[in-house]
């Protein structure tokens, strides 16, 4: 009997070969390898840019509370009731110094916080760089006079972490903005600036400080990041004088 009828064809059995394979391989170990070159990357630009907001958030914040105490130096609520000749304001003048007796990475300033009532010693207050972090003395285990490790210790508050490391803090101080009102027009009374007219004894003049701060930072983890801020402090209370002797000539003390 012919039983060719039976003979069906068998199918083939395909596959890849061992090249296909190599190369399927090596192609997902490329495409591996870039997707993880390219998390790496991100991951890296992340931590960094965590980094440089931190250093950034700590430095700016103390330059902010820096600037606005100093724009409130000289405050003294009965500055009208007083006559500055024989009754001066007692949170007049700014002090620069260092607590190193070099330099100039402290500054002291005072003004009134109880609205006229006797003047306190809480309110002498400073600045100033001690190994490495900004410290804020608010004087009141005593007044603040000296930038020495002796000053207000008790009160002393720390306005930047451990995480920072502060490389520099320099307080300077400008010659300050100064109106003669006696004369008529009112004139410019600061000789480093132009248009300075010398005054005349017993003219009053109305000085207005100034503040120059630089602070500089790194993070105690990576001292790659690294920042300087710079910022110009004009004090919203000005000085009233009674000129005693005569103003010297354009160009003295600049």
């Amino acid at each position: 009997m012919d039983r060719s009828c039976n003979h069906f064809p068998h199918p083939r059995q395909t596959g890849f070969t061992l090249v296909e394979l190599m190369i399927s391989l090596t192609l997902g170990l490329v495409l591996l390898a870039g997707i993880y070159q390219v998390f790496s990357i991100t991951l890296t630009g992340y931590t960094q840019a965590i980094k440089v907001a931190q250093l950034n958030h700590e430095l700016r914040s103390a330059m902010y509370v820096m600037g606005n105490e100093l724009r409130r130096s000289g405050r003294w609520e009965d500055a009208l009731n007083f006559d500055p000749t024989t009754n001066p304001n007692p949170y007049v003048g700014l002090t620069v110094g260092s607590i190193s007796g070099s330099g100039n990475d402290c500054i002291l300033y005072a003004y009134d916080t109880n609205d006229g009532m006797a003047v306190s010693t809480w309110e002498f207050l400073g600045f100033r760089l001690n190994a490495g972090r900004i410290e804020w003395s608010k004087g009141t285990s005593g007044p603040t006079t000296d930038c020495t490790a002796s000053w207000g210790t008790v009160s002393d508050i720390a306005m930047t972490s451990s995480k920072v490391s502060v490389t520099n803090l320099s307080f300077t101080l400008p010659p300050a903005e100064c109106t003669n009102l006696s004369t008529v027009p009112r004139s410019n009374c600061n000789p480093c600036d132009t248009g300075y007219v010398p005054w005349s004894v017993g003219d009053t003049l109305v000085k207005v400080p100034r503040v120059d701060i630089a602070l500089s930072g790194q993070l105690t983890s990576d001292s790659a990041i690294q920042m300087t801020l710079n910022q110009t402090v004009r004090v919203r209370n000005p000085v009233i004088e009674i000129a005693t002797t005569a103003g010297p000539p354009a160009g003295t003390g600049c």
